[in-house]
């Protein structure tokens, strides 16, 4: 006489189909964190290209203007880096 075959999953099975949903989820939620900061990122450096670009330009429209433009330069390049070290100083440890 054949056995029959048991065709019910092992115990564990769900709780090990739970957990892996979990992961998936987890998973899931940190690669839209790490878009989301990859976009952040591309944003602050294409603003600091802005104001090199800015800086620049304060310097090739008028070569003659001399202190005054060296001032002006320097005010765009400080209101350029302001934001990036306020950010860095404010990244969290660990």
């Amino acid at each position: 006489m054949d056995r029959i075959r048991d065709t019910r999953r092992p115990p564990g099975v769900k709780q090990w189909k739970h957990e892996l949903e979990l992961r998936r989820s987890q998973i899931g939620r940190q690669h839209d964190h790490v878009i989301e900061r990859m976009r952040e990122d591309e944003t602050r450096l294409l603003e600091a290209l802005y104001c090199f670009a800015e800086s620049n330009h304060l310097r090739l429209a008028v070569p003659g203007r001399g202190a005054r433009s060296i001032q002006d330069r320097l005010a765009t390049l400080e209101h350029c880096l302001f934001p990036i070290v306020r950010r860095l100083n404010s990244l969290p440890t660990g």
